[in-house]
């Protein structure tokens, strides 16, 4: 009896959010799918949410809608005609919705309700590239930051080097890699080490040449700075002294 339960839950939050909307077809029923992983892999226990989190990212990923097996004769006690719901029985394109006209990302709801009373229901969406404009992918008009942080001098010299293949290795296709992105990935997307190095650059061409510079020991003056954070302890300064350390140890 579970899942009746389950889809008359979900069946009545279904319909009372669409009934809001100002849509002929805000009471369809047998419109959206539904299914499960359990068919597939069995019972996963505690392993079931994200089971199910990885069905639906990879149904995502393809733009397919999987099967639940053994389907062919449905719950008795679930009558499916008076739901929004329809169990997805066979191999089918997930096509994206259309919203006022205009394609929208496609979106899943997962339910994850165990038996002990631990209930969760998430929603994903599809992460959808959004193309840029020309206009945005040719090189700004200003110059931007360029960081590279390591732990060791060393380990910088390697994140300069990996940096400069992987420049050679897109082939200089700025306009595919958009060096706003680079310089804003490097910036939020990384750890602040100590031995850091920034170069203020305007194109890809001469980050490498700047790269390249770097790598030869030419880096001095220009548009390049170099340096180390030192990071100041005031736990260590408190313990130097013989009435702090006794402060400590109370």
């Amino acid at each position: 009896m579970g899942d009746p339960i389950e889809i008359a839950g979900l069946a009545r939050a279904w319909t009372a959010a669409r009934t809001n909307e100002a849509s002929p077809q805000a009471l369809d029923k047998q419109y959206c799918a539904i299914g499960s992983v359990k068919s597939n892999i069995g019972h996963a226990e505690s392993a079931a949410g994200i089971a199910g989190v990885t069905k639906v990212l990879l149904q995502m990923c393809y733009g397919q809608l999987v099967p639940s097996l053994h389907t062919e004769v449905l719950n008795p006690h679930i009558d499916w005609s008076y739901t929004p719901f329809v169990v997805q029985r066979t191999l089918s394109e997930w096509k994206r919705p259309l919203l006022a006209g205009k394609e929208v990302p496609r979106r899943a709801g997962i339910s994850s309700f165990g038996a002990g009373g631990s209930n969760a229901h998430v929603v994903l969406e599809e992460y959808v590239e959004k193309y840029q404009s020309e206009a945005i992918n040719r090189s700004p008009s200003y110059a931007v930051l360029i960081v590279l942080s390591a732990r060791t001098r060393e380990q910088l010299h390697q994140r300069v080097q990996q940096l400069l293949v992987w420049i050679q290795e897109e082939g200089g296709a700025e306009a595919s890699v958009g060096l706003h992105n680079l310089a804003y990935t490097l910036q939020m997307g990384r750890e602040a080490m100590e031995e850091r190095l920034a170069l203020q650059i305007s194109s890809l061409a001469e980050l490498e040449e700047e790269l390249h510079r770097y790598i030869e020991g030419r880096h001095e003056g220009g548009n390049c700075y170099r340096g180390q954070v030192k990071h100041h302890d005031p736990l260590k300064t408190f313990a130097a002294d013989e009435d702090g350390q006794k402060a400590i140890a109370a």
